[in-house]
């Protein structure tokens, strides 16, 4: 019995870790409406997790200067990346310099998406 009941406790949390999602790894972005006019416009609004420092978010992009510009606010650790070139290929990068800062996540309207859904759902 109590081996059941152990079996049960770990199984349980694991369950609750899988689904689990931490804000530390989750963006917002400034919704679905504001995305449709970032295709058009090419300029991406992102707020980055909490803890996201100026040094990480500059080393992140310094990569990708061939296909963006990201201009990052500290104390509200918003992030504004505008396109450069062809947006096809620069938003796919986009989408790497995201994940080099931690992003697992982007949260629009309220409801979390993993990169490739945020991108294939609001992006491409």
């Amino acid at each position: 019995m109590k081996k059941l009941i152990s079996t049960l406790a770990f199984v349980l949390g694991v369950v609750a870790l899988s689904f689990a999602q931490d804000v530390k790894n989750t963006a917002m972005s400034q919704g679905s409406e504001a995305l449709l006019k970032s295709k058009e416009t090419g300029t991406y609004l992102y707020t980055l997790p909490a803890g996201t420092t100026s040094e990480q978010v500059t080393k992140a992009a310094s990569y990708y200067t061939n296909y963006f510009t990201v201009n990052f606010d500290e104390t509200s650790r918003e992030a504004k990346v505008e396109i450069i070139g062809d947006k096809a290929p620069s938003t796919q990068v986009m989408l790497r310099f995201l994940s080099g800062c931690g992003v697992m996540y982007v949260n629009v309207d309220g409801e979390d998406h993993q990169l490739n859904m945020f991108y294939a759902d609001y992006v491409k």
